[in-house]
């Protein structure tokens, strides 16, 4: 993939992706901090948490978004297929 400049031959970036047939594409999560110092956490699927990255995992049965303090939850989150 190569990221060109507006209308221009100026490369900006480039990169190598590999396209893998058959394999489900992950759901969307983004994590926002915010000026009250709470995090809003937006998320597809189901949002799940976690002290290690290892695991385990834990689903946290809430829609997206959610907002929280820092330390509320566990150190790492993610999403997956519901």
């Amino acid at each position: 993939m190569r990221l060109f400049g507006n209308d221009g031959y100026q490369l900006l970036a480039s990169s190598f992706f590999t396209v893998v047939k058959g394999q489900a594409s992950q759901p969307n999560i983004s994590i926002r901090r915010n000026d009250n110092r709470t995090i809003t956490i937006m998320f597809e699927g189901k949002l799940q948490a976690a002290s290690s990255i290892k695991g385990p995992w834990e689903t946290i049965d809430t829609a997206s978004p959610i907002t929280v303090l820092p330390g509320e939850l566990k150190e790492f989150a993610r999403a997956v297929h519901e």
